[in-house]
């Protein structure tokens, strides 16, 4: 997270947003991003890949919807980050687009990527829950200043009447399906680098060696 995110990150930040602290800029402004994002997205990788997939399996159940094409966790789990990286790119073109038009190609782009590489109800409904609160997460670094988006269309605090400025609680709406492939690339990480379940789990049910 901490070192392939920022890539990731900076592939369409030039195009969505600009960075107020500590902007990095690299490949002639072909990468935007800033120094505080590796620690952000370390955070962020732990959470989405370790804590809340136990959760999810814990309250979703540990069925598929339908089978993933990759057999192994480390096949699955280089292809999401490289579908990832995909669907990231494709939110730059996605921004030429009509507002529905692109955030529909991105999410249908997302929705292919969670079915073809894991396929579990579980990881739907996280990775969902994320494409919704991910984007609203951000509106506390935007109000100290730390970003902004360049074309804001999306306002999900309004109905609050906060009266906090456009720059400061202004979104953009390709960042939902984005946020949904992140999930679903930091699940796949999480299942090659960790267990598919609790420990705890395994050892509750394995035969117990009395000898």
């Amino acid at each position: 997270g901490a070192v392939v995110g920022p890539l990731v990150d900076g592939l369409h930040n030039q195009v969505l947003l600009e960075y107020d602290v500590a902007p990095v800029s690299a490949l002639g402004g072909g990468l935007e991003t800033s120094l505080l994002i590796p620690p952000l997205l370390a955070a962020t990788y732990v959470v989405l890949g370790s804590l809340l997939p136990r959760v999810a399996r814990r309250v979703c159940g540990e069925g598929l919807l339908r089978e993933p094409v990759a057999a192994s966790d480390e096949a699955r789990a280089l292809l999401a980050v490289a579908t990832t990286c995909a669907i990231v790119r494709l939110s730059t073109w996605a921004e030429t687009l009509a507002a529905p038009r692109g955030l529909a190609l991105l999410a249908v782009a997302a929705a292919a990527q969670w079915a073809l590489l894991d396929g579990s109800l579980a990881s739907l409904c996280l990775a969902a829950l994320v494409g919704l609160a991910g984007p609203v997460a951000e509106i506390p670094f935007m109000s100290l200043g730390c970003w902004h988006y360049l074309q804001p269309d999306y306002f999900p605090l309004a109905p609050l009447h906060l009266d906090l400025p456009d720059r400061a609680a202004g979104l953009s709406s390709l960042t939902g399906p984005c946020y949904f492939a992140v999930a679903t690339d930091a699940i796949a990480l999480g299942r090659w680098f960790g267990v598919p379940r609790d420990a705890g789990d395994d050892d509750a049910t394995a035969p117990q060696d009395c000898s």
